[in-house]
């Protein structure tokens, strides 16, 4: 599962995330990411998922 968010913090700086899931053997485990939307999230998010691909428990 993909999940993708927003939200603005004290310092008024929107952030853009995404957290990916999985459910293993009845347990959940999740990567969150998120940066400051105006640049650094859409320069970083195909690290970021290159990252979760390699992945393993």
């Amino acid at each position: 599962m993909i999940f993708t968010y927003e939200f603005t913090d004290e310092d008024q700086i929107t952030r853009k995330g995404e957290a990916s899931a999985a459910i293993v053997e009845g347990k959940l485990y999740m990567v969150s990411f998120d940066a400051p939307r105006l640049h650094y999230f859409d320069r970083t998010i195909a690290d970021v998922h290159a990252l979760i691909a390699t992945a393993t428990l």
